[in-house]
């Protein structure tokens, strides 16, 4: 008898705390039972909260914050241009693209010049899963490499024949310096490539390179911007 008034006192003690604003029950609380009070309570929603926050203010500025649009994007492999070459073209080409040298939009010229070796080597294996990246992503417009080098990724079919991609006039005007290809599925020559004699003659160790070529990638994302950054290759780099 007495233990059934024991629980009745309590379940009546349970009903009348239950029966409290969180208010009251938290001015009832003592700092512990504040603190352990919060973590069974509210610790996971507000958690929840601050990352659905974080979430929701990071895709607002993805989709609407200040961007700098790419304008052209170069891959340079297998040190087909050397730094100071990659420096004096990338400053060329915020001029031939109307972009100001002295505010932050530089990143509207991308050249990676880093892609060495990107055929063979332990270093290469890292270039070439970066180039792949780049190339599977349709990130890369004009791509430059020595001979051996162009040959493998065309042969690969990333490269688009140029007479789909320069008009006739600039096209014929380059014939001296056309670099060809026969696909495993095709009987004839196609035209992937542009000789640029005038580009870089050595790498980093003075040691020569097989002559740069230059070719439109055939996901290029900025169409007409590639065929502008083509031109200005093909006016500097053709001795």
């Amino acid at each position: 008898m007495k233990e059934t008034r024991l629980n009745d006192n309590a379940n009546i003690y349970q009903q009348r705390n239950e029966n409290k604003s969180e208010k009251e029950k938290w001015k009832d609380m003592n700092r512990s039972e504040r603190i352990n009070y919060f973590k069974d309570y509210y610790l996971k929603k507000v958690l929840i909260g601050g990352i659905l926050i974080v979430i929701i203010v990071s895709l607002c500025y993805t989709i609407w914050g200040p961007h700098t649009e790419p304008k052209l994007f170069i891959a340079s492999v297998d040190l087909a241009m050397d730094s100071e070459t990659c420096e004096n073209v990338h400053k060329d080409l915020l001029d031939v693209f109307e972009v100001n040298h002295d505010n932050k939009d530089h990143s509207a010229i991308q050249i990676d010049s880093e892609l060495y070796y990107a055929i063979e080597s332990a270093y290469g294996t890292m270039a070439t899963q970066k180039l792949l990246t780049y190339l599977m992503a349709g990130e890369i417009d004009l791509f430059i490499a020595p001979k051996d080098t162009f040959q493998f990724y065309a042969y690969k079919g990333y490269m688009a024949p140029l007479s789909e991609e320069l008009p006739s006039q600039l096209f014929d005007s380059l014939t001296e310096h056309f670099y060809t290809l026969t696909p495993e599925d095709e009987t004839s020559e196609q035209v992937y490539g542009i000789k640029l004699p005038g580009l870089n003659k050595y790498d980093s160790r003075n040691e020569p390179i097989s002559e740069p070529v230059i070719g439109i990638i055939v996901n290029a994302p900025h169409k007409k911007n590639t065929l502008k950054g083509f031109t200005y290759f093909t006016d500097h780099y053709i001795e």
